[in-house]
């Protein structure tokens, strides 16, 4: 009886062991996921970074292809890299923060298409009178509406991933 109570606590004790185990592969599994969706949100704010740049420079010389090609670049570094986070597998913990990722991720593409779309077809004869540029304003803004979406999502993602909501 007695070696049967020694292999039950034994076992009982492998099991706590086990058990701590598990949970500290999943506390190291949520701090790695944590890395790398830094690592993903700091790519997504140097692609934004590098597109107000060189919008900036199309704007100054708006039928200069070379610079609208730059920025149709840059629109699709922003949409790689939205996708880059999404494509980080969450642990289950968060898995509710994941899918608010991927509904950012979304708005993001939106958005980028728009932006691609509108500013594909920009050149100084397209803004040349008022209510050209009227329309282009109108279009980039709802490029804007669908990228400060994929923000707020972001944030309710982090603030979940945070135990704020």
């Amino acid at each position: 009886m007695k070696t049967v109570r020694i292999k039950k606590a034994v076992v009982v004790g492998l099991m706590a062991i086990g058990m701590t185990a598990l949970g500290g592969c999943a506390v190291a599994d949520q701090n790695a996921y944590i890395e790398k969706f830094n690592e993903g949100t700091s790519a997504v704010d140097t692609a934004c970074d590098q597109f107000q740049t060189d919008l900036e420079a199309l704007v100054n010389d708006v039928d200069n292809a070379e610079e609208k090609q730059k920025v149709l670049d840059d629109v699709d570094a922003i949409k790689s890299a939205f996708e880059a986070i999404e494509a980080i597998e969450a642990p289950k913990k968060f898995t509710e923060a994941h899918d608010k990722i991927s509904a950012s991720v979304e708005e993001a593409k939106k958005g980028c298409e728009i932006y691609s779309t509108v500013l594909s077809g920009v050149s100084s004869e397209a803004l040349s009178d008022e209510a050209n540029f009227d329309k282009f304003l109108e279009d980039i803004s709802e490029g804007d509406t669908h990228m400060n979406n994929a923000t707020e999502l972001m944030q309710e993602a982090v603030d979940m991933m945070n135990g704020d909501k």
